[in-house]
C-alpha cells in the first residue's frame, strides 16, 4: 500500500463566471468541489492507477468533513487525524470571457502540539504498513520546521520508503535525513541554491550532490521542459510532447503520484521517470488538480522520450 499525507489539506472550491470584476458583485455560473491539498491530489492519481493507496494528514471542521466525503465518494480509502481548527479552503475564481484565473487561498488550520503527536504516533503506525509514504505540500501552522524530517525519519526507521515533495526549510530539514526520494520543481530547487537562474548541468550537478547526501532517487520537474531523473549511476532527461493545456495546477502532485507508483511496482528508471512524467503531462489535459485520464496517460506513456544525459 501507499500512503499519502497531507499536512494542510484543503477542499478546493473553482467557480466558473462568464466575467469577474473586482468591487462588484459576481454570480457564478457553475462551482466544483474537490477534495484537495498537495497529498490529496496524489491520492486521486494513484487510484486511477489502480494502486492501492490511502490518503491521511489532518482535517478539522466542516471542510475537513467534506474532504473526507469527497475523498469516499471516489472510492479512496482514508485515515485523517482530527483537529480542533478548520480546514482551508482554497477558491479559484476562473473568468471564461478573459480565460483568466484568480485565486484565494486560506492559511488553514493551527496544529497543537497534542495533535502534532498524535499525526506521529500515527504515522509510526501507517509506515509498518505501507510500502511507500508521500509527504508533500506546506506546513501548517503550529508544526514544527522540521516536522517533514522527524516523519522521514519515523517512515523509514520502520523499513518504509519516504517521498518527499516540499519546498523552503521543509524541504532543507527533510533533505538533511536522506529520504528515499525528492521531487522538486524547478523553482525549489533555485530557492534551495539561492540562484534566480541554473543551467541544465547545474540542476544535474545539485541532483547529484543530493544523491551523495543519501537520497537514492531526484527527479526534478521542469514544467514543458520535461524533468530530470538522478541516480546513483545515470541521468536521465524526460522530454514531454507539445500539448493543448487546460490546467497546470497540480501537475506537480500528479507527477509525484506516478513515481510512487513506478517504485511500488518495482519499474525499471527509464519507465519509472516515463511513469510519472505522463502522469503530469495527463493532468494538464483535465480541469482539476490531481486529475488523469487512464486513456490519456496511456496515450502519454508512448510519446515521452526519455534519454540518458551522463553518467557518474
Amino acid at each position: 500500500m501507499i500512503t499519502t499525507i497531507t499536512l494542510n489539506a484543503a477542499l478546493d472550491k473553482t467557480y466558473y463566471l462568464p466575467s469577474f470584476s473586482t468591487g462588484k458583485t459576481n454570480r457564478s455560473r457553475a462551482m466544483h468541489s474537490e477534495p484537495g491539498g498537495k497529498g490529496n491530489n496524489v491520492a486521486k492519481v494513484l487510484h486511477r492507477l489502480d494502486v492501492l493507496v490511502k490518503a491521511g494528514g489532518f482535517v478539522g471542521g466542516n471542510n475537513g468533513q467534506k474532504i473526507k466525503e469527497l475523498l469516499t465518494e471516489r472510492g479512496i480509502a482514508h485515515d485523517f487525524i482530527p483537529v480542533q481548527g478548520e480546514s482551508r479552503v482554497c477558491m479559484s475564481i476562473i473568468d471564461e470571457g478573459k480565460k483568466e484565473e484568480t485565486e484565494l487561498l486560506e492559511a488553514g488550520p493551527y496544529i497543537t502540539e497534542e495533535e502534532w503527536v498524535h499525526l506521529c504516533r500515527w504515522v509510526k503506525r501507517v509506515a509498518e504498513s505501507s510500502k511507500i509514504v508521500t509527504l508533500s505540500g506546506s506546513l501548517p501552522k503550529g508544526v514544527p520546521e522540521d516536522g517533514y524530517a522527524k516523519l522521514i525519519q519515523m517512515i523509514q526507521e520502520r523499513g518504509s520508503k519516504a517521498i518527499l515533495d516540499s519546498s523552503g526549510i521543509s524541504l532543507v530539514k527533510g533533505i538533511e535525513k536522506a529520504p528515499y526520494a525528492v521531487k522538486p520543481n524547478e523553482y525549489e530547487i533555485k530557492q534551495y541554491v539561492g540562484k534566480s537562474t541554473l543551467s541544465l548541468s547545474e540542476f544535474i550537478d545539485i541532483g547529484k550532490d543530493l544523491i551523495n547526501k543519501g537520497i537514492q532517487y531526484v527527479c526534478i520537474s521542469l514544467g514543458g521542459e520535461g524533468a530530470l531523473f538522478i541516480t546513483s549511476q545515470k541521468v536521465y532527461r524526460a522530454r514531454v510532447p507539445e500539448l493543448n493545456v487546460l490546467n497546470s495546477v497540480g501537475s506537480g502532485d500528479s507527477m509525484l503520484a506516478g513515481l510512487a507508483a513506478g517504485f511500488y511496482k518495482h519499474l525499471s528508471d527509464e519507465e519509472v521517470i516515463t511513469f510519472a512524467s505522463a502522469c503530469g503531462a495527463a493532468n494538464t489535459l483535465k480541469s482539476f488538480a490531481g486529475e488523469i485520464e487512464v486513456s490519456d496517460f496511456t496515450r502519454l506513456k508512448s510519446q515521452i522520450k526519455v534519454e540518458e544525459v551522463t553518467t557518474f
